[in-house]
């Protein structure tokens, strides 16, 4: 761009004008650079200013200035290259101010985070990083990055990541993991890694963000402790009222009036519900705790469905449901846990009395679908709500979670029940029947691989 276009001035109103068109100040610094040019023959280095074009807008000009000499070596003038720098100026500013942010949001972040190459060589660290593990920066950077894990991972780090870089296997790479980390005095600790990938300048980068989760760990251990040791303590006295009642409903005690055993017999189901609910708790503890136990054995679906759908009829009537097996498949034979598969099976029996309309019947079915076992149970209730399908094997979840709620029930039930199906391979879902006009219910459905004939 020329002085002319810049200023949109003809070259008449130009010549001789040059400082005029600058506010005061800068015409001021352009007159005294230009005698320094003439009076000392000197070059000005660039440097930068800012003039006003002919729009009246801010511009801003890198110029270097050198003097103009004739013939004879005498200077006569003053040759000024000027290039107009605004808008980089701005994307600089930008850049500056951009990456003030993303170092304010790293340095104050609560995480660490790490940057490493393709050695495992520590580029960079954060505050949060020199916090967890006891280093100052200056000790992590330029030091292999395994010096932050305890073994086995310190030792098989560098082997990672060179079978990653040779085979493009991702272990951790883009997924979160707990693994073991180590301070400065040498004390191991618990911590989350998230290792993402970026490529900058054709070098690639790894960053870890690293996340101590002592705290977290120990009160998941208080936690366990106490839900075990207060089940535990709920269920012995429990089980011993339940046993008592029990005696006193078959006459060990004689013969009660009729209204008492009505009383007895309602504390009976009362206790036997608070049973049933510290057990989904205790194995909701062992789910997350990864010590639900199974004994897999060859099992017969047709004969498991069958004997507890009959012996879950006394459970049906109280609700005045009829449990009907509609269709079974023999010779469907799957490897299982017995006692899970029929707690799993019971869940889904006893929802589907509890949302049965009274007089109605709840439909069981065993099949065989594309090679797996199919056990389904079909209720003629209200359906699922839309609002609610998507978590409803979700922990304590309820389609009616409400104080003054019709069905109880504690929201484990489902969630346990898919625990045990995957534990066995299998799937577990569900299927509405809500469609208006139609036959309202739901059919839940749980597959188990068949073993071969």
């Amino acid at each position: 761009m020329s002085n002319y276009d810049f200023f949109k001035l003809e070259p008449d109103a130009l010549i001789g004008k040059t400082s005029a068109i600058l506010n005061k100040e800068h015409g001021a610094r352009v007159a005294e650079k230009n005698r320094g040019v003439m009076e000392r023959g000197e070059i000005i280095p660039p440097y930068d200013y800012q003039m006003i074009d002919a729009e009246g807008r801010v511009r801003d000009l890198l110029t270097t200035k050198v003097p103009l000499k004739d013939l004879s070596g005498e200077i006569i003038g003053v040759v000024s290259t000027s290039l107009d720098i605004t808008d980089r100026k701005r994307i600089n500013e930008a850049l500056l101010q951009s990456e003030a942010r993303t170092r304010a949001i790293v340095d104050n972040a609560i995480d660490g985070i790490i940057t490493i190459n393709e050695r495992g060589t520590i580029h960079s660290v954060n505050p949060a990083t020199e916090t967890i593990f006891g280093y100052s920066e200056n000790e992590l950077i330029g030091q292999n990055v395994c010096m932050l894990a305890a073994e086995p991972y310190r030792s098989g780090h560098d082997r990672y990541l060179a079978n990653y870089l040779t085979t493009g296997d991702r272990k951790i790479i883009g997924n979160d993991r707990e693994v073991e980390g180590e301070r400065k005095d040498g004390r191991r600790f618990p911590m989350d890694l998230a290792v993402t990938e970026v490529v900058l300048n054709e070098e690639r980068i790894f960053i870890g963000i690293v996340r101590d989760i002592t705290q977290r760990k120990e009160m998941d251990r208080m936690k366990s402790e106490f839900v075990s040791t207060v089940s535990h303590e709920l269920r012995t006295p429990l089980t011993s009222i339940r046993g008592s009642l029990g005696l006193i409903t078959g006459g060990a005690i004689g013969k009660v009036s009729e209204n008492v055993r009505e009383l007895i017999e309602m504390a009976e189901k009362n206790t036997k519900r608070l049973i049933s609910l510290v057990n989904d708790i205790l194995d909701i503890e062992k789910i997350e705790s990864g010590s639900l136990e199974f004994q897999f054995e060859p099992i017969d679906m047709v004969d498991l469905v069958k004997n507890e759908t009959e012996a879950s009829q006394g459970y049906a009537d109280e609700y005045d449901i009829q449990f009907l097996l509609t269709d079974a498949e023999p010779g469907l034979m799957v490897r299982g846990d017995k006692d899970r598969l029929i707690q799993a099976l019971v869940n889904l029996l006893s929802n589907a009395a509890k949302f049965s309309p009274k007089g109605g019947r709840v439909e069981i079915a065993v099949t065989n679908v594309e090679g797996k076992a199919r056990v389904s149970v079909t209720d003629n209730g209200p359906g699922i709500p839309g609002e609610f399908q998507g978590n409803i094997f979700e922990k304590f979840t309820q389609a009616d979670s409400s104080d003054t709620r019709k069905v109880g029930g504690t929201g484990l039930g489902l969630n346990i029940s898919k625990t045990i199906i995957e534990k066995h391979g299998g799937s577990i879902d569900f299927v509405n029947r809500n469609d208006p006009g139609n036959a309202t219910g739901t059919t839940f459905y749980f597959e188990l691989p068949l073993l071969p004939a």
